[in-house]
């Protein structure tokens, strides 16, 4: 088959797994030419999904961290972290198999049911349970993993400095499902706590807004775990504490100050602080390492040069996700048309991270294809497609690589 001598109505599939090419002939059913791809995508564009976060109850992991004083509520010591942060773009090398290791902690994820904070989140399936070996002290974290959503967080509970769970007026998505450099998302929490000052609780209101950003990509090496692919998450954190009231002078009449602020307990802000978190995502091992910045009145730039965290896993019994390599090719793919556009549709492929949906108008000569879009759905809509005499469609399966050095 060459030139115009290609009958309009051949459904041509096409898989492509580099770098074997071969052609499966399939039945007409519309007026187009119809090819479908699937493409090993090289390199950076490391894609993380729902299975490569700790999400099995049973998984553990252990991490070095640098030194922490005895006094809980002693002020935290800063240091130099310029060379490890490093800046945005990629790909980098992050070296982290030297770094402090004064304290361990290990991360179990344990079902809540039956423990300290299972009452107060009935709806988390899972607790992330990090004890400080050195003394034991423990901090809770209650989320779920969704597929194709991300983590969804509950709310956390440290006994240490909290007397009740905190728990979160909506539970936020602070990881989504998938993430990938260039990506950006924001988050907003709020929830309520007791102050203690001079023997009396007051309650207290924090509010918390997150701007994440996947700012980086390129490589990281741990202690034991070896070398793999990694993105870098920078998350801006900004922090408002407010104070009930009535602390600042009421009226000393609850349903008169309650009409003066508009029903309902009112808070007066008393501070707002910020810092950053950059947490390290590994394909099969989910957040690696995380390196977290002093807090300040103003918020800190993007590549700080001090931080007051330093966290690197060294040791883990999570099983990386099985891993595939050739992403499946369309098979199934069905066109509609309404009104001069056209509706592109498909199953969903094994081993397949997106779609790239191209077209020619020129019969499909080297140099024709034009992109119509991306899309990690199975449908995508063509609104020009009357424009041509004939169009011919492509949908590229796209599989970003990575590899997981132990």
């Amino acid at each position: 088959m060459r030139g115009n001598s290609l009958p309009l109505c051949v459904f041509s599939t096409l898989k492509v797994v580099e770098p074997e090419t071969r052609m499966i002939m399939k039945k007409c059913i519309a007026s187009l030419l119809v090819a479908t791809f699937a493409m090993v995508q090289s390199s950076a564009q490391v894609a993380i999904r729902s299975a490569d976060m700790f999400s099995e109850i049973g998984e553990y992991y252990r991490a070095y961290v640098n030194a922490q004083p005895e006094d809980p509520f002693a002020g935290l010591e800063t240091f130099a972290i310029r060379e490890q942060v490093g800046e945005s773009g990629g790909p980098h090398l992050w070296d982290f198999s030297e770094g402090p290791t004064d304290q361990i902690r290990r991360f179990d994820y344990v079902n809540p049911r039956g423990t300290i904070v299972g009452a107060s989140f009935p709806e988390a399936p899972i607790a992330e349970r990090m004890t400080l070996e050195a003394n034991g002290e423990v901090k809770w974290l209650l989320f779920d993993q969704i597929p194709l959503v991300g983590r969804r967080v509950f709310g956390a509970f440290d006994p240490l400095f909290d007397e009740i769970a905190i728990v979160f007026d909506q539970p936020i998505i602070d990881f989504p499902d998938p993430m990938q450099f260039g990506d950006k998302w924001s988050t907003s929490l709020t929830f309520t706590n007791s102050l203690s000052v001079l023997g009396i609780d007051f309650p207290i209101r924090v509010t918390q807004i997150s701007e994440f950003e996947v700012d980086a990509f390129g490589f990281i090496e741990l202690p034991n775990l070896g070398f793999g692919d990694v993105i870098r998450v920078n998350e801006l954190v900004s922090q408002t504490d407010a104070i009930e009231s009535n602390i600042f002078g009421g009226s000393g009449d609850p349903e008169l100050d309650a009409e003066l602020g508009g029903g309902g307990t009112t808070f007066q802000d008393v501070q707002k602080t910020f810092h950053r978190n950059l947490y390290f995502i590994r394909p099969g091992l989910g957040i690696v390492a995380q390196i977290t910045s002093a807090t300040s009145e103003a918020a800190p730039g993007p590549n700080f040069q001090e931080a007051i965290y330093f966290v690197r896993m060294f040791e883990t019994n999570k099983q990386p996700p099985e891993t595939c390599t050739d992403p499946s090719a369309v098979n199934d793919l069905e066109i509609s048309f309404s009104g001069g556009r056209a509706l592109l549709k498909w199953g969903e492929t094994d081993c397949t991270d997106s779609y790239r949906v191209e077209f020619s108008a020129l019969g499909g000569i080297e140099g024709s294809w034009q992109p119509l879009g991306e899309t990690q759905g199975t449908f995508m809509v063509d609104p020009l497609a009357a424009i041509d005499p004939i169009r011919i469609y492509r949908v590229i399966s796209r599989k970003a690589t990575s590899t997981i050095g132990q």
